[in-house]
């Protein structure tokens, strides 16, 4: 890895941990890590949008499933939780009828 690389990896891990949203996530019990992906992958605007990806309604997350970079893990990347229990994408067909994307 060039020192350029290393640089921007060190300086984006430290922004990170000086965020605010970072910050309160953790504050409000959230793990670590997670609440640092929530910011990395989500890119939040404020407080209330990264409580939002991160909130269950009806048995479901409220952001789409990441999958994990390594492929023998098949929970999300951002939360650590089943795919099955994330938002689907939703297809809309010619007639406007939803359908879930499977």
């Amino acid at each position: 890895m060039s020192n350029n690389l290393i640089e921007r990896s060190i300086n984006v891990s430290i922004n990170a941990e000086l965020n605010q949203i970072v910050i309160q996530l953790q504050e409000f019990g959230y793990d670590k890590i997670y609440s640092r992906r929530v910011f990395y992958y989500l890119h939040p605007e404020d407080l209330e949008e990264a409580l939002n990806y991160m909130a269950i309604e009806n048995g479901i997350i409220q952001h789409r499933f990441v999958p994990d970079r390594n492929n023998s893990n098949k929970l999300c990347y951002i939360c650590g939780e089943a795919e099955e229990i994330h938002l689907k994408e939703l297809k809309t067909n010619l007639n406007n009828n939803i359908n879930i994307k499977k």
